[in-house]
Parts: structure tokens; C-alpha cells; sequence
């Protein structure tokens, strides 16, 4: 008999790839042994800061097997620069500035629908205006919902291909894109395809982005003649959420509570 003397297991470290220094510091992107999952990095994040040096790290997983250390040397929110790359084209729009430095982008084509919810002061107008200005530099059809008198989107009313400001112009408005959205899909029957994007461009109706702002003032009801109204509203909204993806019409949802307190089909449009 021959006797194999046990070595100890040493822990293998990541792989370092490509490090690459930005406007705001550093990306190393690692790959990652057998047994090592992006979690334990995430887990480890504070004490590389510490260890570095720097204001913060935060972990992406790039691809199965790799994350990215994303290193900021300063407080990128503090003064807010955009990455000179990140420009509105197609239907993404950067619209805000992550705090490890990477812009957040809002791709229609990705995430057709959107509800946005968050108090007072929580960034909802700002983060609505950055949209509409990026948006603007595109081949897109923009309508606004704003059922505080306008306050918010009023100054961008000459970019708007419609604009109303009370829930019974809402009401009538929806009316409007759901009859829209029958007359596209009756295009894509006629055509053979289930996209619109599957379209000859030359065909192609334009993109049509809705801009709702506080979503919670066309579910409310004061009297009961209200009721009637309410309920068209609810069921354009749910159609169009549900089906108008497929024909280039998409719902940017704001609001500060969305939920049951609204009544029916409150949640359901949550869904």
C-alpha cells in the first residue's frame, strides 16, 4: 500500500481579465473559479471599498462566470455627469446617472410598460422630464396625461402630440389609442406579421409613447356619475397594457400609490 499524504486546499482566487480606467474610476472584470458565485463578491463589496480606497464598489455579472468591479473614486450623484456615450437612439433613452457610474437607460423595445411609484420629492418629475427631453430627439409620438392641471408637462406641450389635463379628457384620450391600437393590429393581419417592428419601414406606423403623471387622479371617484368614466378608463388602460406592445404604443405609468386602496382594476394594471 502506498500512502497519498493529503494536501490542503488552497482557494483559488478570480481571474483578472481586463481592467480599464473610466471617467470615474476603474472596471476590472474577473473571471470567477468553480464555487465562487457574483453573491460572495457582492458580500465582500464593502471591504474592497475599504481596501481600495475608494467611494464605493459595486459587482455586475457580465456573462456566466464574469463580473465587472465597478469602482467609483468620488460621489458620482453629487454632481451628476452623464457618460458622453450615452445618447437617446432607437427607443432607449438615458434618463439617470447610477451611483457606480453607469447611466440607467429606459428601452422601450425591452420594457415596453412601466409604473413608477415613489413619494414626494423621490425624483418622479425629474426622472419624467429627462424622459420627455430624450425622447424628444426622437421619431416618436409623445402623449401626456397629467391630471394636475397640466403643472408638469404643460411646458413640454409644443413637443406633445396630445396633451390632456383632466380625467374626462383622459377618458376620451384612451378611447383614442385603443382605437388606434385596433387599426394597427388590423395592419399586422393584413401584412401576415405579429410585430410592428416586422413591418416594411415604409409601413411602419410611428412609435407612440403615453406619459401618464399621477395615475391615481383618473382611478378616484367623487360622485357616483363618476363611476362610468372610471370604468372606461380602467379597461383602455388594462387593453392597452396588455396588447399595445406589439403595436408600438407603450405606457410610462407615474404615481405616488398604485394599489387596492384604488379600487378595481388597480392591480390588475399593476400586474
Amino acid at each position: 500500500t502506498r500512502n497519498v499524504a493529503r494536501r490542503e486546499v488552497l482557494p483559488v482566487p478570480p481571474k483578472i481579465r481586463r481592467v480599464r480606467g473610466t471617467s470615474t474610476g476603474l472596471r476590472v472584470t474577473l473571471r470567477l473559479p468553480a464555487g465562487l458565485e457574483p453573491a460572495d463578491l457582492t458580500a465582500a463589496s464593502e471591504r474592497l471599498r475599504h481596501a481600495w480606497g475608494v467611494h464605493s464598489v459595486t459587482i455586475a455579472e457580465t456573462k456566466p462566470g464574469y463580473v465587472q468591479l465597478r469602482m467609483t473614486g468620488y460621489d458620482v450623484l453629487r454632481r451628476v455627469r452623464m457618460p458622453r456615450t450615452a445618447r437617446p437612439e432607437g427607443l432607449a433613452v438615458p434618463v439617470a446617472l447610477r451611483e457606480d457610474g453607469t447611466a440607467f437607460v429606459r428601452d422601450y423595445r425591452k420594457v415596453p410598460m412601466a409604473l413608477t411609484l415613489g413619494a414626494n420629492n423621490s425624483g418622479k418629475s425629474v426622472y419624467q422630464r429627462n424622459l420627455i427631453k430624450g425622447l424628444a430627439a426622437l421619431p416618436v409620438a409623445l402623449v401626456g396625461i397629467d391630471c394636475k392641471r397640466g403643472v408638469e408637462q404643460s411646458a413640454y406641450a409644443p413637443r406633445l402630440s396630445a396633451l390632456v389635463t383632466t380625467p374626462d379628457e383622459a377618458a376620451a384620450l384612451l378611447d383614442v389609442l385603443v382605437s388606434e391600437m385596433g387599426e394597427r393590429f388590423d395592419l399586422l393581419s393584413a401584412h401576415g406579421v405579429s410585430d410592428m417592428w416586422d413591418l416594411p419601414e415604409r409601413l411602419r406606423p410611428v412609435p407612440v409613447v403615453v406619459l401618464v403623471d399621477e395615475v391615481a387622479e383618473l382611478f378616484l371617484i367623487s360622485s357616483k356619475k363618476d363611476e362610468e368614466r372610471r370604468e372606461r378608463i380602467v379597461t383602455a388602460l388594462i387593453r392597452l397594457a396588455q396588447m399595445a406592445r406589439a403595436v408600438g404604443i407603450y405606457l410610462e405609468v407615474c404615481g405616488q400609490r398604485f394599489g387596492s386602496e384604488l379600487g378595481r382594476g388597480a392591480t390588475m394594471l399593476r400586474a
